[in-house]
């Protein structure tokens, strides 16, 4: 990837513009290109475009396979602590949960789900990320991931975060089958 010359422009308007170009390069597919000018923005740390491009890059490397899932999920808690109280923040803890729902890190999940809500409540990020928190939970116990979980370990689960139970038959058909585990391995006042 060739750079143009920006030396008389501010450093922080060329780490934009670098990163509106490999915006531009992955919607082009040209992702390799997309991810070296992400890396030089990161490696030059310039504030909250560095902190973007991180999180457009883990993105990217992630989709092309360049990391793995674990990987991606490290970067972005780092990224998460480095990024307070803003948008950005907000984009990056969804993006860590449904990156740890799909690496079966559930309680992980739910508590950057409560992170989030703490931020900032009435941001639409944060609602989003609740419904897809509530949509996991449910699969959770309605559809075969729960085979993943011990019945000590799905009830500690349910427990810690009930309130994602949703309402009506679902949430009713949920409690059910989390009864039905635990009435199958004699925890019966549980199962109660």
């Amino acid at each position: 990837v060739t750079r143009r010359d920006h030396s008389g422009e501010n450093p922080v308007e060329r780490a934009r513009l670098d990163l509106r170009n490999a915006v531009a390069r992955d919607a082009a597919g040209r992702a390799r290109d997309a991810v070296t000018l992400l890396s030089n923005i990161v490696r030059e740390d310039k504030g909250p475009v560095a902190a973007e491009a991180t999180y457009r890059l883990v993105q990217l490397q992630r989709r092309e396979g360049l990391i793995t899932l674990a990987q991606a999920i490290d970067r972005l808690e780092q990224l998460a602590v480095s990024r307070r109280g803003d948008e950005m923040e907000l984009k990056t803890l969804r993006l860590l949960g449904q990156y740890s729902i799909e690496n079966g890190y559930y309680r992980r999940a739910f508590q950057v789900m409560r992170v989030a809500e703490q931020v900032n409540p009435k941001s639409s990020t944060s609602r989003q990320m609740t419904e897809e928190m509530q949509s996991a939970f449910s699969q959770i116990f309605l559809d075969k991931k729960n085979s993943d979980l011990s019945p000590v370990q799905a009830l500690s689960l349910y427990y810690d975060y009930r309130e994602l139970t949703p309402s009506g038959r679902r949430g009713d058909a949920m409690v059910r089958k989390l009864a039905d585990r635990l009435v199958d391995v004699d925890l019966l006042p549980q199962a109660a």
